[in-house]
C-alpha cells in the first residue's frame, strides 16, 4: 500500500480558526515531520481534531463530533469548511 501524505489543510469557521490554511509541503514534496506549537487555546488540538475528521469516514466523524466538547462551529457562523 502506498504512503499517503497531507500536504495542505484549510480551516474555515472553525472554533478559533475564522480563515486558516497551512501547506505541509516544500518545493512539491511533503514534509515528512512537522511539529505544532502554540500557547495554551491557540487552536491546536482544533487543528488535529479537523484533520482527523476529514481523514476519516462519515459515519466514523459524526461519532468524534458528539465527543468533542462545546462549539466546533464559530458562533454566529454557518457556513464551515475544513479540508
Amino acid at each position: 500500500m502506498p504512503h499517503k501524505y497531507l500536504i495542505k489543510t484549510e480551516l474555515k469557521n472553525i472554533r478559533c480558526f475564522k480563515d486558516f490554511s497551512v501547506t505541509l509541503e516544500n518545493e512539491q514534496n511533503p514534509l515528512l515531520w512537522t511539529m505544532i506549537i502554540g500557547n495554551n487555546s491557540s487552536g491546536k488540538t482544533t487543528m488535529l481534531r479537523s484533520i482527523a475528521l476529514g481523514l476519516c469516514q462519515e459515519g466514523d466523524a459524526a461519532c468524534l463530533m458528539k465527543e468533542i466538547p462545546g462549539r466546533f462551529i464559530r458562533r454566529g457562523e454557518k457556513e464551515v469548511l475544513f479540508r
